[in-house]
């Protein structure tokens, strides 16, 4: 089925596709910017495997299963897993950002301004600076495990705080930026409890770094990423109709509250797993929403896009380490120092349009 849109003088053009009682939007220009960015996205990947000080002969054959013990252990042992990491983690903080910013209608609707990373990153200090005192717990259910209850438990805390005759947007941003202090705090009080090379292991953790990459590290975030990314597809025409006003979504079958309920929750589970990987990697969860509604079009951050753009934005960041800059700056603090400077820069704009 074929609808035009009138959106001002510009046609939008989009096409829905109907399987039961699943509905996804697929719109020609989102698709094109969609298969340009997943092409940037794998040149970038296969570029940073190749620009090591191996041949690039060997490269391609410890990747396709030939050549020596040692290339193979170095690529598909320890280049590969960094790059997957960097790709998935960043995508899974993107879709995570585009979901928030979708239900709370507001761009700061993210995991790092909600506390939701903040949540994550306590938990996951104490899994790796505690986990002499509380070893048996943390064993049961590991560093995934320790992320996704510190963030589910900031999630349901924050939605409770938020929620008054409906969930209140401007509220929801003020208790998500007293919930980050919060957990900043006692992480910083944490690790002043810890013993020393605890605490070296959990800051290189906090300032988001892809040093620590591995199969294991990388496993939960394989799996759960790509999950969150197809839920939150299935979702999106429920999302555009909510973003039009509930009392037009309801008039479409939609429930407003379960949906928006729904998306927060695969936002708050990728976004968990996504930081117990990686960290809490600053901004990308900020930008790279933005970035897809901006390329890509659409009435709400594409959660496929914007997971493209995530995996952009850490992947060319740890370029710049590797090739730029000195090679002991984790990813983090790349991200942090393009991100900061464009949130000042969104404010004043929205400042001067009237908007704050």
């Amino acid at each position: 089925m074929t609808a035009t849109l009138d959106v001002g003088h510009r046609p939008l053009r989009r096409n829905v596709i109907r399987a039961g009682l699943v509905s996804v939007i697929v719109r020609p220009r989102a698709v094109v910017v969609g298969l340009v960015l997943a092409a940037s996205v794998a040149a970038l990947g296969f570029g940073l495997l190749y620009i090591e000080t191996l041949p690039p002969d060997v490269v391609t054959k410890a990747l396709f299963g030939g050549g020596g013990r040692l290339p193979r252990q170095a690529i598909v042992d320890g280049q590969l897993p960094i790059v997957l990491l960097g790709a998935f983690a960043g995508a899974g903080l993107a879709v995570a950002g585009a979901n928030m910013q979708t239900v709370a209608r507001n761009p700061l609707a993210t995991p790092d301004m909600l506390g939701i990373t903040a949540g994550a990153s306590t938990m996951v200090v104490l899994a790796i600076a505690f986990a002499g005192s509380w070893g048996a717990w943390f064993d049961g259910i590991g560093v995934p495990g320790a992320a996704l209850v510190g963030a589910a438990g900031t999630a349901l805390a924050m939605y409770a705080l938020a929620w008054k005759n409906g969930l209140e947007t401007t509220r929801l941003v003020l208790v998500g930026v007293a919930a980050t202090w919060f957990f900043t705090a006692l992480t910083s009080y944490l690790l002043t409890r810890a013993q020393v090379w605890e605490v070296e292991e959990a800051q290189r953790w906090i300032v988001g770094s892809l040093s620590g990459a591995s199969w294991d590290t990388l496993t939960p975030v394989l799996v759960v990423v790509p999950i969150g990314i197809v839920a939150s597809l299935l979702l999106r025409a429920r999302l555009a109709a909510i973003s039009m006003g509930e009392d037009l979504a309801r008039s479409f079958g939609t429930r407003p509250a379960l949906t928006t309920g729904v998306t927060m929750a695969i936002g708050v589970v990728v976004a968990g797993v996504a930081v117990s990987g990686v960290g809490p990697i600053a901004f990308v969860a900020l930008l790279a929403p933005q970035i897809a509604l901006r390329v890509a079009g659409g009435t709400v951050p594409g959660p496929l896009t914007s997971g493209l753009c995530g995996a952009l934005l850490v992947l060319l960041s740890e370029l710049l380490c590797r090739t730029v800059l000195p090679s002991s700056i984790p990813v983090g603090v790349v991200t942090a120092g393009v991100g900061g400077p464009v949130l000042v820069a969104s404010l004043v704009i929205a400042k001067m349009k009237g908007r704050l």
